[in-house]
């Protein structure tokens, strides 16, 4: 079972979050999947990895160029696109 290990602002990023154990769960602002059980982590620049259980799903994404460091729109249409293809 995924479990909340931790929530709050970020120190560095000025941001709320929560986290498993070395992941981020999923937030209503910044979404993974669609399920309250997905989980994963954003990374620089654009970098993407995450996890739906209920959807049975799994999506990376590594690009050649840093994007801007938030809201990267790529990055959360990739993320819409793989989780609406999944249901």
């Amino acid at each position: 079972k995924i479990r909340e290990a931790s929530s709050g602002e970020d120190f560095v990023l000025r941001r709320p979050t929560r986290f498993g154990l070395g992941f981020q769960l999923t937030m209503p602002e910044r979404p993974f999947g669609k399920s309250a059980r997905s989980f994963g982590h954003f990374g620089a620049g654009g970098a993407l990895g995450f996890a739906d259980p209920e959807a049975r799903l799994a999506f990376g994404y590594a690009m050649n160029a840093a994007g801007p460091r938030f809201r990267n729109p790529r990055v959360r249409g990739l993320l819409e696109a793989a989780a609406g293809a999944a249901h």
